[in-house]
């Protein structure tokens, strides 16, 4: 996100969405779904929601949310 702020690119700023929102999307994966572990993956199934995994998930879909705000409104 320093990154996508810093250029006012609209690359860095899908980078940072990208990032912003498979964070989250694993979040939200693996608190509701059951996956298992592949690999070197561990199993990272995880259905109690506490404060901190609360907060992550609200900071995250806020980085999103401005990541693509960045990308649909560059600086002129």
């Amino acid at each position: 996100m320093l990154l996508a702020l810093a250029t006012r690119r609209r690359f860095a700023s899908a980078f940072a969405f990208l990032i912003a929102a498979g964070g989250l999307g694993a979040l939200l994966l693996y608190g509701h779904v059951h996956v298992g572990g592949s690999g070197p993956v561990p199993d990272m199934y995880d259905p109690v929601w506490y404060t901190q995994k609360t907060i992550t998930a609200v900071a995250e879909a806020i980085a999103a949310v401005g990541a693509q705000a960045l990308f649909m409104f560059p600086q002129p």
